[in-house]
């Protein structure tokens, strides 16, 4: 028998993902099954990457990647509660569900890659981050049962709706819209999407890191191995930070990233 996990959902867009599945999913529900929603959220973004590649010869295929991603995001917010209702939840829609989320990720940074909008190796960058934060979060959902799939407020769904936000905006505006050129000859323009694409990279890494130490100190803390609840407070207790006094600014800093910490996952691993 299926046992779903535990869903964390604290995206600054949750509680309108929840208005629509309370009016809409019982409709959507009589219309499609799981499996047929995972279908054409796969043939979405399918879609979506194509258009990204062929907007190197017509900027209006644009309209089409947006609307590809658009259909993705629709099918993936339904498809598990359209199971719930249905009650057909399974280890193979979950299996399903991710399994195709992953190939077709691969389809629209590809295609980002391919078209003028953002450099190929900050596209593949973006897919290999997303994996390794993908992996985490599977792994974890195992190892604690929580499906966690938001950090930091922001989730896949917000990453969707941003790449259909700045898709319009390069669409409207100019083709590609370069903000300067890098004076790198193999790099050459930074677009929009490769700015767009620099500040998501470290940021990804941030929390790609962030997320699992803290998990493998929480699983040791929990087994009682490590003294400490993170590396935050591991740092606070190195004799470096021992011999700053109470009131120096890098202790005073150190103080809020424990506290900061303990309450974030006071918050996500509960």
């Amino acid at each position: 028998m299926y046992k779903e996990e535990k869903k964390i959902d604290n995206t600054i867009t949750s509680g309108v993902r929840k208005w629509l599945l309370k009016r809409y999913a019982k409709k959507v529900s009589k219309l499609f099954t799981p499996t047929s929603l995972n279908i054409i959220g796969l043939v979405g973004f399918i879609i979506a990457g194509i258009c990204f590649a062929l907007s190197s010869y017509n900027r209006f295929w644009l309209i089409g990647a947006a609307l590809g991603v658009l259909i993705h995001l629709f099918t993936d917010e339904f498809d598990g509660e359209v199971a719930r209702i249905r009650k057909v939840t399974s280890e193979h829609g979950y299996y399903m569900d991710h399994m195709l989320d992953m190939v077709g990720l691969l389809f629209v940074f590809t295609g980002l890659g391919i078209s003028p909008l953002m450099h190929i190796s900050i596209a593949f960058g973006l897919v290999i981050l997303y994996y390794i934060m993908s992996i985490n979060v599977f792994l974890t959902t195992y190892v604690i049962g929580n499906f966690q799939i938001s950090f930091v407020k922001m989730g896949p769904r917000e990453i969707r709706l941003l790449i259909v936000l700045f898709t319009l905006i390069s669409m409207i505006a100019d083709y590609p819209t370069v903000l300067f050129n890098s004076g790198v000859k193999w790099i050459g323009n930074i677009t929009l999407f490769d700015a767009i694409g620099f500040v998501c990279l470290f940021a990804l890494t941030v929390i790609v890191v962030h997320t699992i130490t803290n998990t493998i100190y929480y699983l040791k803390r929990f087994e009682k191995t490590y003294k400490v609840s993170s590396f935050f407070e591991f740092v606070q207790r190195t004799q470096f930070m021992k011999r700053l006094g109470n009131n120096h600014p890098v202790k005073r800093m150190g103080k809020r990233l424990v506290a900061w910490d303990k309450k974030f996952h006071n918050n996500q691993l509960k």
